[in-house]
């Protein structure tokens, strides 16, 4: 008996930071391996409020950072939370990040550090 299991290869990926320091002019920004058509980040507090997005590309790269700051004010050190979507420029839809258990999930966990 052969057991295959098929596993998705995507050259389309994202590359997230898990921790990033304000103090040392760090900007949170996702890099992508492949132009993008289109995309969303939302940045969300432990509270889960809303508090930074951006859709904006340029030369098909996520093109604004975040700072670290909501409303003009640094924000406490901490967990935050980020959720992405995306679609790159052949069409593929971004499902996001495979987790542990097998899941893929659009979003996830980051460190802010200042």
């Amino acid at each position: 008996t052969i057991i295959t299991k098929e596993v998705s290869f995507s050259r389309n990926t994202f590359y997230i930071p898990r921790v990033f320091n304000t103090s040392h002019d760090e900007q949170f920004l996702p890099q992508t391996s492949a132009s993008l058509k289109s995309y969303k980040i939302e940045i969300f507090n432990a509270k889960n409020e809303r508090i930074w997005e951006s859709s904006e590309i340029i030369n098909g790269k996520p093109a604004k950072s975040w700072d670290g700051t909501s409303k003009g004010n640094t924000l406490p050190r901490g967990k935050y939370f980020w959720r992405i979507s995306a679609q790159f420029l052949d069409g593929t839809v971004w499902k996001g990040i495979p987790q542990a258990n097998g899941e893929i999930k659009p979003s996830g966990i980051f460190v802010l550090e200042n």
